[in-house]
């Protein structure tokens, strides 16, 4: 007798008469709610940065990055200016494909500004237009922003504009593929770049910053990572079925709660504040997550709010660095963007993979998982 054959086959059906209310209501969704066609990315003008410690902790309402209360943001008349003058709009953003993924960069800050998953269509009935997590259009805000804050900190004030040698990047031959965005400032003798790293097969970007200390003194940034959302449905089914909401909101990791997670209205009302070690922040919607995942061996300050123009943001700063005169200091960090593949994340960082939220079927659903694939693995 086939035992493990029978067990899989037991299993699957157990599993799929739970699940095939969510299953029939997710096709009809793709089949019948296709997105307006929209540009992926527009340039903004918003600008959204963290702060550092001490007094870059308390940012400015009007602002979505850390800034400090010493640091004065520029008007969205004088980011105009220095967009005008520097770039124009076609010019001010990369795009970059690789096997899973379509992504745009903007060159101002180096931000996250489209994701597209390509594995993954946006309807059933073309599968060659993918799903598109990541964007800042008039529909939709929802990008991924990391710099370098703090006394010398480059996205300090206005946002960096960093150069770059084309305007578009594949990924070839299953080779990793690196694009590096170049910025220096001759008055600070600070040279930074800002790398991003692709792998085939993966919806995990590493981002790089190396920084060169070409001054006399030394110099001190913070390093931040944040997930930036207005707070619009997302563009998938809104009915999970089974009596299941699906949750949209943004989630993180604490020592005495492995999965805390915060609607729009949470951190509105209530905002999040914690300096933890390791972790990750994310943002939740239904199928799919983006996460940012910092180093695991140090402490960093997280937190949640919303800023008065309504955007909804998640993120960390990281331990200030301090780089002599005449020499270079590193950081990393690791982005996700993609669906919620509960192996892959739980291997990306602790805790991760509690982003597959199962909702009153965890008890039973989380356990046919495992079991699954240890029967997968062995007759496959």
């Amino acid at each position: 007798m086939d035992i493990p054959r029978y067990a899989l086959i037991a299993a699957s059906v157990l599993l799929g008469l739970m699940l095939l209310g969510e299953w029939t209501q997710f096709s009809a969704k793709q089949q019948d709610a296709a997105l307006p066609p929209t540009p992926m990315v527009e340039p903004s003008l918003v600008q959204d940065i963290p702060a550092a410690e001490p007094a870059l902790y308390d940012s400015s309402p009007n602002s979505d990055l850390p800034v400090g209360e010493d640091v004065d943001l520029p008007s969205a008349g004088q980011l105009e200016t220095v967009a005008n003058e520097t770039t124009s709009p076609s010019q001010q953003f990369i795009s970059v494909e690789t096997d899973t993924l379509e992504i745009m960069i903007d060159l101002m800050g180096g931000d996250i500004v489209g994701a597209a998953l390509r594995h993954y269509p946006k309807t059933l009935d073309d599968p060659s237009d993918p799903f598109v997590l990541l964007e800042r259009n008039a529909q939709r805000t929802y990008v991924a922003q990391s710099g370098l804050v703090g006394k010398d900190g480059i996205d300090t004030g206005e946002r960096p504009l960093y150069r770059a040698e084309n305007a578009f990047y594949q990924l070839t031959n299953q080779q990793p593929l690196q694009v590096a965005l170049k910025y220096s400032d001759d008055a600070s003798g600070i040279s930074v770049t800002k790398s991003f790293y692709f792998e085939a097969g993966s919806h995990i970007i590493t981002v790089e910053y190396e920084i060169q200390n070409s001054s006399s003194a030394t110099i001190q940034l913070t390093p931040f990572a944040q997930l930036k959302r207005d707070s619009s449905p997302a563009p998938v089914a809104t009915d999970a079925g089974m009596g299941m909401q699906p949750f949209l909101g943004s989630a993180t990791t604490q020592p005495d709660q492995r999965f805390s997670k915060f609607d729009f209205d949470d951190m509105a009302d209530d905002p999040f504040k914690a300096d933890l070690e390791g972790g990750w922040v994310a943002i939740l919607q239904h199928y799919f997550v983006s996460a940012w995942v910092p180093p695991p061996d140090k402490t960093y300050r997280f937190r949640t709010r919303q800023t008065q123009s309504g955007f909804n943001i998640i993120g960390y700063t990281g331990p200030t660095l301090s780089v002599s005169a005449g020499n270079t200091a590193r950081v990393t960090n690791q982005l996700y963007v993609g669906p919620k593949n509960q192996k892959k994340l739980g291997e990306l960082a602790p805790h991760l993979d509690l982003v597959v939220d199962y909702g009153w079927l965890w008890w039973i659903a989380q356990p046919l998982f495992w079991l699954l694939t240890f029967i997968q693995s062995i007759v496959s």
